[in-house]
């Protein structure tokens, strides 16, 4: 008998966890479990939760500790029998806690999508943790960091890498026309034009900074290299997407430059891309990342977290040292310069997603782990 699974997660940004999280309950949905899901109301994720058709509820109420949120809940749970609750941000952990206190039956599966920068094994840590039947960490990287870190044994760990649709995310023909279309849209004019791409959420820790420190200099150096930043604003952080524009007016970058906001169409913008870099200062894994491999783009990133693990060491793209606009500046002229070279590398990456990062094989493990 299936198992019947509620999805919480309660976060108010948009980016890549909250994707996940959805993408990972349209799959059970898919394979035929009662799956549910707790959001937040007129939120991103509750957006994206209706546009799936996923069986949902809005819940309200303070982050940590809510008697109003707790409540919310645990009737969901009693009211539709749930098995086993996925908890996709850590910090929901505080609320889940107490609905398995009440409900000790049920299986808690959370999921660590980023690194933890302190220690957290202190009394109240230990007990919030201690309701997780499984963690699932997204490379064996971040599994070593966060047993230094969390206070949760090792047996507890499973390892499963996010996973990306690879019939989604294909390469295409250089002269595809919908190709063609979408690099006229970005600003590319002529068949020697390289297009640079970083796709992902605005945030000082992504390194947008550092790469657009780094596009003052290289319009001069290479003035056949355009460039797009696509991403929004990360919910109650610094606007970054404001600084960004700024610059782009103040030293006329505008012919090189242009800045996205949010798109569902990824995949489109990732095929009109040549190169696709990621200048975080410390990323755990990064979806967008191998979305980019299974396009067969030439890939670059920084030397800190998952991306060492995902790229193969450099293998499948060329790791540069982060919070460095110098580094992204010398990584983009060795590229352009070699040109053939990064192509067979991204020819590579194209083989280590099918081979490593395929989201069936990813669901599939993580549908293993409800039993």
């Amino acid at each position: 008998m299936k198992k019947k699974l509620l999805h919480v997660c309660l976060s108010p940004s948009e980016g890549g966890l909250e994707l996940y999280a959805v993408r990972l309950a349209t799959f059970f949905k898919g394979e035929g479990y009662e799956s549910f899901f707790a959001c937040r109301p007129n939120t991103f994720i509750h957006k994206k939760v209706k546009e799936a058709g996923l069986k949902h509820f809005t819940v309200t109420g303070k982050d940590y500790f809510s008697l109003k949120l707790i409540g919310q809940l645990n009737r969901i749970v009693k009211e539709n029998s749930i098995d086993v609750i996925v908890v996709q941000r850590l910090k929901d952990l505080w609320i889940t806690y107490w609905v398995k206190k009440r409900n000790p039956q049920i299986k808690v599966i959370g999921f660590n999508q980023m690194f933890v920068d302190y220690p957290k094994k202190d009394f109240w840590h230990r007990m919030i943790y201690k309701q997780i039947d499984t963690m699932v960490a997204l490379t064996q990287i971040q599994k070593n960091a966060l047993l230094e870190t969390l206070p949760v044994p090792a047996e507890k760990y499973s390892v499963i890498p996010n996973g990306v649709d690879t019939t989604k995310f294909n390469p295409i023909p250089q002269d595809d026309p919908r190709r063609e279309e979408v690099r006229k849209k970005l600003g590319i004019q002529k068949s020697n034009e390289l297009l640079v791409g970083l796709i992902g959420r605005f945030d000082r820790q992504k390194g947008q900074i550092e790469m657009i420190e780094a596009i003052k200099n290289l319009k001069t150096t290479l003035p056949n290299v355009k460039y797009v930043f696509v991403g929004a604003d990360t919910y109650g952080e610094e606007p970054i997407q404001k600084r960004i524009l700024e610059t782009i007016l103040e030293h006329d970058l505008h012919t090189h430059v242009q800045v996205r906001g949010f798109t569902d169409n990824v995949s489109d913008i990732m095929n009109a891309l040549d190169i696709f870099i990621m200048p975080s200062y410390k990323e755990t894994f990064g979806i967008v990342l191998v979305e980019a491999m299974a396009c067969e783009k030439i890939c670059v990133a920084t030397r800190a977290g998952g991306p060492i693990e995902i790229l193969n060491e450099g293998e499948c793209g060329l790791l540069i040292e982060p919070k460095s606009s110098q580094a992204i500046e010398e990584a983009l002229v060795e590229i352009s310069r070699n040109l053939n070279k990064y192509k067979l590398k991204a020819q590579n990456a194209r083989k280590r997603a099918l081979q490593k990062y395929q989201a069936k094989d990813a669901m599939q493990r993580i549908k293993d782990l409800t039993h």
